[in-house]
C-alpha cells in the first residue's frame, strides 16, 4: 500500500515513460552496479575472513532445518517439482510493457 504522494509520483513517472516522454526523475548518483563493485572490493582479504568468522560463530549450533508448523507434512524426499501457470496478456498491455522495457532498460556494467 502506498500513500497518496508516492502513488501520484509513480503514476506521473509511468505516464511520462509510457507516453514517450523523458523520465522526470533525476538520474541516480550511484547505481546498484557501483554499489556491488564497491562491496566486492571491500569484502576481500581480512574483511572477508572477519565476516566469515563472525557468521560461523553466530550461526554455530543453529539447526540445519527450521522446524516450523505447517498445514501438511513435508515429503521425506523433496522433489523440487514445479508447475506452470499459463498467463495470457492483452496485446495492448504486452506492447506497452515491451515499450516500457525498451525505454527504461539500461545495460548493467
Amino acid at each position: 500500500m502506498v500513500d497518496g504522494r508516492v502513488g501520484r509520483r509513480i503514476e506521473s513517472t509511468l505516464r511520462s515513460v509510457l507516453g514517450g516522454k523523458a523520465d522526470p526523475l533525476p538520474e541516480l548518483e550511484i547505481q546498484y552496479a557501483d554499489y556491488a563493485l564497491w562491496q566486492r572490493q571491500w569484502i576481500e582479504g581480512e574483511i572477508l575472513q572477519q565476516q566469515a568468522a563472525y557468521w560461523k560463530t553466530t550461526l554455530a549450533g543453529a539447526p540445519a532445518l527450521l522446524e516450523l508448523p505447517t498445514d501438511h507434512l513435508r515429503p521425506v524426499q523433496q522433489s523440487y517439482a514445479g508447475a506452470m501457470l499459463p498467463v495470457v496478456l492483452e496485446e495492448k498491455l504486452t506492447s506497452g510493457l515491451k515499450g516500457l522495457v525498451g525505454v527504461t532498460a539500461q545495460p548493467c556494467t
